[in-house]
């Protein structure tokens, strides 16, 4: 008999205790659901185009600065051409930002909003699971989509930019790392913040990408409107107002022809850069405490 058990695929319970992250498991799953949606590689595609635009603008600033070193004012014709790596990576972090909200309302809004739909807490709190590690799981699936569109390809961007220049002139470059990576790591916190948010007081992906989106436009709508009626502290209600403000502060982003052709076109900043990474980092903060409130309110103990 004991043998007949074991044929069929029963196998000893290994008393030994293990030691596993529970909150992986739950982000993995989270972006395997999600990889299965044509829509998900679509909204990725995009990403990767964006990516790649601002790849063939470092580069072409890389060559043009190599083609010919020896030719007094090379750096300035490059830089009047096109622009500085400073411009390109602030104007990456911008960029990529729209294109990951949209992936971000495609990819993660049902995150915990199908789980509280399909009544999944239920199934998820009758294992030994904290509340802390559902949430931990979600963010880091959450968070792992602005990661891998923006932390990452900034860096990569910043790495294009100094290693495609000589140590001697690249040596102002490696100081834009850290810059770069604060940056992309706030656009990547508000946008996981406020969609897992919204994602808590919601019970359908779709309503919820949509209430994200609109939120974010209405945001900028606000926070552009008004400063040009006078009230400059309306200007921190956009969450793109404020991730410019920082990028230009951080990154010390210049007065060339690309910039002030931005500038010129609208573009305007907040007065502070400390007040807009505040800004963005309160919006961020009240997602996250929603996500907590939602558990405190459904989940027992």
């Amino acid at each position: 008999m004991k043998d007949r058990i074991f044929a069929v695929g029963y196998r000893r319970l290994d008393d030994s205790p293990r030691h596993r992250f529970a909150p992986w498991p739950i982000a993995r799953t989270a972006l395997q659901l999600a990889w299965r949606r044509r829509a998900t590689k679509v909204a990725l595609l995009f990403c990767f185009g964006t990516l790649m635009v601002h790849g063939v603008w470092m580069i072409s600033q890389v060559l043009l600065r190599e083609f010919d070193p020896g030719v007094a004012g090379s750096t300035e014709m490059a830089q009047s051409t096109f622009g500085t790596a400073q411009e390109v990576l602030s104007s990456f972090v911008q960029a990529q930002f729209f294109s990951t909200a949209v992936a971000m309302a495609i990819i993660t809004a049902g995150f915990v909003a199908d789980d509280r739909h399909a009544g999944a807490f239920d199934l998820y709190f009758a294992r030994p699971l904290t509340k802390m590690d559902y949430a931990l799981g979600k963010c880091l699936g959450a968070g792992a989509v602005p990661a891998a569109t923006i932390v990452l390809p900034a860096m990569l961007l910043w790495f294009v930019a100094v290693g495609g220049i000589d140590a001697e002139r690249g040596q102002n470059l490696w100081r834009l790392g850290l810059p770069t990576l604060a940056t992309s790591l706030a656009a990547s916190t508000w946008l996981t913040g406020v969609v897992l948010g919204l994602s808590s007081l919601g019970e359908k992906s779709r309503t919820v990408g949509a209430t994200f989106i609109a939120v974010l436009f209405g945001l900028m709508a606000f926070g552009e409107a008004l400063p040009a009626a006078g009230h400059d502290w309306g200007g921190y209600l956009s969450p793109m107002r404020d991730l410019r403000t920082v990028a230009h502060g951080l990154l010390d982003v210049g007065s060339t022809s690309v910039s002030g052709a931005l500038l010129s076109r609208g573009e305007a900043l907040n007065e502070s850069g400390l007040a807009s990474f505040l800004a963005l980092t309160l919006q961020s903060a009240l997602g996250f405490g929603a996500l907590s409130w939602r558990l405190h309110r459904e989940v027992v103990g």
